[in-house]
């Protein structure tokens, strides 16, 4: 084959015949390649010719001091990539086979130089085919390492799977994400990666794949260390043989949702709990008053005489009955968590043995309830209600803890602590106080949940079984008497918790509180006397005006300002409900007409003490009266106001 244009050739020539090189490069001019030629016949100049670029070399296979397949050799060692054919007069079949074998691109006989253009023709469109070929693979060699690059370095877990589930390829993330090493990924299947109970959803999974040709779907999986994550996991199928798989880790988000949904359950259990408040609080509100009436007419009833023994008798019911009403209004409160503390000094097994009957209630027939009240107790100063309330969730946590039934004991006693023990106790204190115990022989609770279970909102019961706050509620409460708490528990054993109170030294009077004095204080002076309620503004001012002195009503806030308006210079003494229509309410109105008149005394009455606020300091039969109030607590009250030095009044308090 002739080219059909000059084309420009850079020949080596190997041979020591100048005849034979003229000869093979006359044919070659002929066949139309324009040539540029080098010809040595030693193997240093052919060493040193090497240096320069060549497009074919000629050899011949014997010369006097080197031979043909010497020089391949020197090629091949030095990777030239050179098209190498030997010219020989006389080379066999055989021997030009092996030629071939060693890497030359052809042979020809110096008898056939005819056909050498052809030959070189031929060769360099192999070399060209070749270098084709390899660049190629280069190409794809780099190709193939780049994207193996990016895969590996991609922060998405990739895995590749074939259709009996193994997994035959995967990345560096991948590695991370499960927690292993390439020989234990490469030993395992795609059905290793999800939990057993999961097992479900990946079937969901596939079907999806098949059908679509991907799937998408979030989904727990395993790590190696046991330890359960989610992820997000996308598959495609690449042929009908495998599948590839592409894994996001969104466990932070997940437990950042879970997190959310608690906190909006929380929010919605504290609206729920505000609501519950605010109904607790108007009802106890209500309710007081309508008991003051009772209450206050069986008082004053019972004053009179004579009274027939059957009379006497219904009146006492009637007063006991309100009493209870009263001590349900204050329970209430307590649950509503809007109960101011009323300290007062009393023995611990009383609050316990008042609220036992209640308890046993809570507890159900499948807990058995026992109490150990060590006798002769130091007195505590405390809260009758708020240590209701502590012992109430108590219980009632301990109720939880034992679905099965169980056993819970209550039990008191007195101890002395010194300062080493104290110092090992956060909060306590040295001296002598009373330990308050509840017992229970429930699930016990986890060493690694016990140091969070006073924390607001930390509970580890289901969604909508608890709010997380009672135990914290306790915790606050002794807190705020100047206590604290231990707690020592056993999982499948129970949990015992302890709390303690400073004792005081004050007499222990058993039996009911005290009643209030038979002979009420009398007076002259002349009280505005401020209460929504008829009935009970009607009681309040027989009940003064039957101790001599003279009233002055108003139904609202803003009648009494008309009112003290024509009598405020005979007034002494304002006594006032706290909450009133109108507008205008008994805080306001005391602030009013206390700033016309520095000397005016105060009494306030709510039948719901928290409804005042922070704004006063109440301070029960000085300043601020409960209903519902005895008679003559109520006469006692105001005359010993009226009596008073300090003037106590908003300007004062506030």
């Amino acid at each position: 084959m002739t080219p059909s244009a000059s084309i420009p050739i850079r020949v080596l020539l190997l041979e020591d015949s100048q005849v034979d090189a003229e000869v093979m490069l006359g044919h070659l001019r002929v066949a139309g390649y324009d040539v540029e030629s080098v010809c040595v016949d030693r193997e240093a100049s052919f060493v040193a010719a090497l240096e320069q670029k060549f497009d074919v070399i000629l050899s011949d296979y014997s010369l006097p001091q080197w031979d043909g397949m010497a020089a391949l050799a020197e090629v091949q060692r030095r990777g030239l990539e050179i098209p190498f054919i030997i010219v020989s007069g006389h080379l066999g079949e055989e021997l030009a086979v092996s030629t071939i074998k060693a890497g030359a691109a052809d042979f020809i006989s110096k008898d056939h130089l005819l056909e050498l253009p052809a030959k070189i023709q031929a060769a360099l469109a192999q070399f060209r085919m070749r270098a084709d070929r390899n660049r190629a693979v280069e190409e794809l060699r780099q190709s193939e390492a780049k994207f193996r690059s990016y895969v590996d370095n991609a922060p998405v877990a990739i895995f590749v799977a074939n259709r009996v589930k193994q997994i035959v390829d995967f990345n560096k993330a991948a590695l991370e994400l499960i927690g292993c090493d390439a020989a234990t990924l490469s030993a395992m299947t795609t059905d290793d990666l999800y939990p057993l109970e999961e097992r479900r959803l990946v079937f969901l999974a596939r079907q999806e794949l098949t059908a679509k040709g991907w799937s998408e779907t979030e989904m727990p999986i395993l790590r190696r260390d046991g330890r359960r994550i989610w992820v997000s996991a996308r598959t495609v199928m690449l042929d009908q043989e495998r599948s590839i798989g592409f894994f996001t880790d969104i466990t932070a988000r997940k437990l950042a949702a879970v997190e959310r949904q608690a906190l909006e359950a929380q929010y919605r259990q504290a609206q729920k709990m505000e609501a519950i408040g605010r109904l607790a609080g108007g009802v106890a509100h209500d309710f007081n008053n309508m008991l003051a009436v009772i209450q206050g007419y069986a008082s004053s009833l019972l004053s009179e005489e004579p009274l027939t023994a059957r009379q006497n008798e219904a009146l006492q019911e009637i007063t006991r009955a309100s009493e209870r009403a009263t001590a349900l209004t204050r329970q209430l409160l307590l649950f509503s968590r809007k109960q101011v503390l009323e300290m007062v000094h009393l023995q611990i097994n009383d609050a316990v043995t008042g609220v036992a009957k209640m308890l046993g209630r809570i507890l159900g027939e499948d807990v058995a309830l026992e109490t150990r009240l060590e006798a002769n107790l130091p007195m505590v100063a405390a809260d009758v209600g708020m240590l209701e309330q502590a012992l109430l969730n108590l219980v009632v946590n301990s109720r939880d803890a034992m679905p099965q039934g169980g056993k819970l004991t209550i039990s008191t006693a007195a101890v002395t602590l010194d300062l080493k023990q104290a110092e090992q106790i956060p909060d306590a204190m040295p001296g002598p106080c009373v330990r308050l115990s509840i017992t229970d022989t429930g699930a016990g609770i986890a060493p690694d949940v016990l140091p969070r279970i006073f924390e607001p909102f930390f509970t580890t019961k289901e969604v909508g079984k608890g709010t997380g706050l009672g135990l914290a509620t306790v915790h606050g409460i002794v807190k705020q008497h100047g206590g604290w708490i231990t707690v020592e528990s056993e999982l499948k054993r129970g949990t015992t918790f302890h709390l303690f109170f400073r004792a005081v030294h004050a007499a222990h009077v058993p039996g009911e509180a005290p009643r209030p004095a038979e002979v009420a204080p009398t007076g002259s002076e002349t009280i505005l006397l401020v209460e929504d309620e008829q009935p009970l503004r009607v009681l309040i001012a027989s009940v003064l005006e039957r101790c001599g002195y003279q009233v002055v009503s108003a139904v609202s806030g803003r009648e009494a300002l008309t009112v003290w308006e024509t009598h405020r210079d005979r007034v002494k003494l304002l006594l006032t409900d706290i909450v009133m229509p109108g507008g205008v309410t008994g805080p306001d109105l005391a602030s009013r007409l206390c700033a016309q008149n520095a000397a005016l005394k105060v009494i306030f009455t709510s039948g719901y003490a928290a409804e005042a606020g922070s704004k006063f300091t109440l301070v029960e039969g000085v300043n601020f009266l409960q209903k519902p109030c005895h008679p003559i607590k109520l006469a006692q009250t105001v005359r010993a106001r009226l009596d008073s030095l300090d003037l106590l009044n908003p300007s004062a308090i506030s």
